[in-house]
């Protein structure tokens, strides 16, 4: 079973991603900008991440930017979807010594508890990076099924606040609420909007 084009998921997708960048910005990702994403398998599928993005008109493939830390999954996306990026390594590498690097959006889908390390190091060195009118949408877990523990959904921004420089805090904006969706019913995702004039 492909996690990734469950329903669920791609409801999430099309709430967080596509309708509140149309909220935000007004229109699809400008030409010259472009979409960045830890892209996983991306199968040439209506539900897969890039053909819906495309599907929905917020991007054209040479916009998408996909980031994955397997060889192998970034060798087999580039069979199937040429037109588009890929990159192997790490996030904040990649992203990082890449000078074409411009987003209008990303796409951080993590994996990763609300309230460790990772999920924040990974949110704000990606803060650190982007320039004016991105936004940025972050995939935590809110329950771990493994330990049975729930975590408070409003701790990660609230960290991510203390964290950001006071210079910081004035130019990312949250968006209004957040979006909360589980694929399995035993692990529930909190997607956190945050975006830059």
């Amino acid at each position: 079973m492909n996690f990734f084009l469950l329903k669920e998921k791609i409801e999430a997708r099309q709430e967080t991603l596509v309708k509140t960048y149309w909220d935000i910005f007004g229109g699809s990702i400008p030409n010259d900008k472009q979409y960045w994403t830890l892209c996983h398998n991306q199968p040439n599928k209506q539900g897969s991440e890039i053909n819906q993005l495309v599907r929905l008109g917020l991007i054209n493939k040479r916009q998408f930017h996909g980031v994955d830390k397997s060889k192998s999954i970034i060798s087999q996306n580039k069979k199937i979807h040429p037109d588009a990026f890929w990159h192997w390594g790490e996030w904040i590498d990649v992203i990082k010594n890449n000078p074409k690097f411009n987003p209008a959006l990303i796409y951080l889908d993590t994996m990763y508890v609300t309230t460790k390390g990772p999920a924040l190091t990974i949110t704000m060195q990606t803060l650190g990076v982007c320039p004016a009118h991105t936004m940025v949408a972050v995939n935590v877990m809110l329950t771990n099924p493994h330990s049975g523990e729930s975590f408070d959904d409003q701790e990660f921004p609230k960290n991510i606040r203390e964290l950001l420089t006071p210079e910081a805090n004035k130019s990312w904006h949250e968006y209004k609420g957040f979006y909360i969706y589980s694929s399995t019913k035993r692990t529930f995702m909190g997607t956190y909007i945050f975006w830059r004039e």
